[in-house]
């Protein structure tokens, strides 16, 4: 084994406890930062199924509401990950109000993502 590989392990320990020392406050000895736990959740795709229900027939009943199609194109980009379709409902947004900011930017970080 080579010698800097036997330093690694308590190499790693020392910053470890640096790291966790420059947390805690010199003042009380108390932490500065809170534990984090973290749970993630998997998808629920009866959840998006509904939701995307939801917004195809709230886009029937405004077809010109450039924010509700914006929204609905962002909702395809980002849950259910299907670009393409989000790409046609930005382009729909865009075609309704061409000086929409927000869907301009949102098919511009498509178009950099995809």
């Amino acid at each position: 084994m080579d010698f800097s590989m036997q330093l690694l392990p308590s190499k790693i320990e020392f910053l470890g406890h640096q790291i966790r020392q420059s947390f805690v406050s010199p003042v009380n000895g108390q932490s500065f930062v809170s534990p984090v736990n973290v749970h993630i959740e998997p998808d629920n795709y009866e959840v998006h199924f509904k939701t995307n229900l939801i917004y195809q027939m709230s886009v029937a009943k405004e077809p010109n509401n450039p924010l509700q199609l914006s929204n609905y194109a962002q909702f395809l980009h980002l849950v259910v990950k299907d670009h393409d379709s989000a790409d046609e409902w930005f382009k729909r947004a865009i075609q309704v109000e061409p000086q929409d900011a927000e869907a301009l930017g949102a098919i511009c970080l498509l178009l950099v993502a995809g």
